[in-house]
């Protein structure tokens, strides 16, 4: 999946057709990979070090499938109608928020029970 392809899913949600906003899908690629990185992380079994950005409408994205296609439409179509439309944008920034807390998972780690337990067992954090 490309830029251009979330950016046009983007432009249907917002029921847009022109290309107003061309200019402005590179950039705010690059601030949604920023902000679903740690979402994108949990979804992986060997997770990213880097938040990763992109130059061109062309590249190719390489986070969750699921994320991709569900989430990152509507924080592009949010912060393309912050300006212009704020009602638009309450809605379409709404749906993104609740979409990555669909993706969004616990972290477990190891702990000790220092009152008396007498296992270690993986609790979430």
């Amino acid at each position: 999946m490309t830029v251009n392809d979330i950016y046009k899913m983007a432009i249907a949600l917002m029921g847009e057709s022109g290309t107003n906003y061309d200019s402005l899908q590179v950039e705010i690629t690059n601030q949604l990979l920023a902000e679903m990185f740690s979402v994108n992380n949990t979804t992986l079994t060997t997770p990213l070090t880097t938040i990763p950005s992109v130059t061109l409408a062309t590249d190719t994205l390489t986070y969750d499938t699921g994320l991709l296609r569900e989430v990152m439409p509507y924080g592009m179509a949010a912060k393309l109608s912050l300006q212009d439309s704020p009602t638009l944008f309450n809605a379409m920034n709404y749906e993104y928020e609740n979409r990555l807390q669909k993706y969004s998972r616990g972290v477990t780690t190891t702990i000790t029970d220092y009152y008396g337990g007498d296992t270690d067992e993986a609790l979430p954090v």
